[in-house]
């Protein structure tokens, strides 16, 4: 039995998994976090096989290739300990070809194997939009709240904006898109020149305003009161802070 275990190498619910001054601990910091204390960890790592995940090498890759360690990500991370198969997520567009070599195959050509996710095709896309417009629209009567989005709606409405076309084959924007595509259309209009600045910066503000909505009902409920604008824009310098420090 292969257990597996996802790690986050940016930030995730405040705590960052790597940490450029003690890279060789990557492996117990990621289960500290899982609340796994030292004498669990000294028996399973004797007992039990692993499958690490390691996701977003990419958003690390500047602070780790400015050190003078080993660059070989498997030696630097003192993953040799574990009985554990390995898997690493990046974008390779971030990585140049001597990058990929030297931090994440080395000397072990034979062992390490690359994989690379193919942008959708159109059938798959249109699947893809009819799972998520069916998802909505169950989530939105358990709520009564009128969703009219169908998916040829979402369809329709994508094919105006001819720009975004190359973003929507990937299946993380196109996931991201639809999530906001009502909010774009009532803040830009149809058949604007949307770039991806403000589809990041629309998806955001969407994911604030839940959020805002969800503390604020928690709080309506113990009679508290609070200026909502001040702590929108509050939370939002917050993001953009734990933004540019990832």
């Amino acid at each position: 039995i292969h257990y597996g275990i996802i790690i986050f190498l940016i930030q995730q619910n405040q705590f960052l998994v790597y940490n450029k001054n003690n890279e060789k601990d990557i492996i117990l910091q990621a289960l500290q976090a899982k609340q796994i204390n030292k004498e669990t960890m000294n028996i399973i790592r004797e007992k039990v096989t692993f499958v690490f995940i390691m996701d977003g090498f990419d958003e690390i890759f500047d602070k780790y290739n400015q050190s003078d360690n080993d660059k070989y990500f498997y030696s630097r991370f003192n993953l040799n300990q574990w009985n554990a198969n390995i898997i690493v997520t990046c974008r390779s567009k971030v990585l140049n070809d001597d990058d990929i070599k030297n931090s994440l195959i080395s000397i072990n050509q034979s062992n390490t194997s690359m994989m690379y996710l193919w942008p959708f095709t159109k059938q798959q896309m249109h699947n893809y939009i009819e799972k998520f417009a069916k998802i909505q629209s169950r989530n939105k009567k358990k709520i009564d709240d009128n969703n009219d989005w169908t998916p040829n709606k979402y369809e329709e409405t994508l094919n105006n904006y001819p720009n975004l076309q190359k973003m929507v084959e990937e299946p993380f924007f196109l996931q991201l898109i639809l999530t906001i595509l009502p909010s774009l259309v009532k803040r830009y209009g149809l058949e604007s020149e949307i770039s991806k600045a403000q589809v990041y910066e629309v998806f955001n503000d969407q994911w604030i305003d839940i959020h805002i909505q969800n503390i604020v009902s928690k709080l309506s409920k113990l009679r508290i009161q609070m200026d909502i604008n001040k702590f929108k824009i509050t939370l939002k310098k917050y993001c953009q802070d734990i933004g540019f420090d990832i």
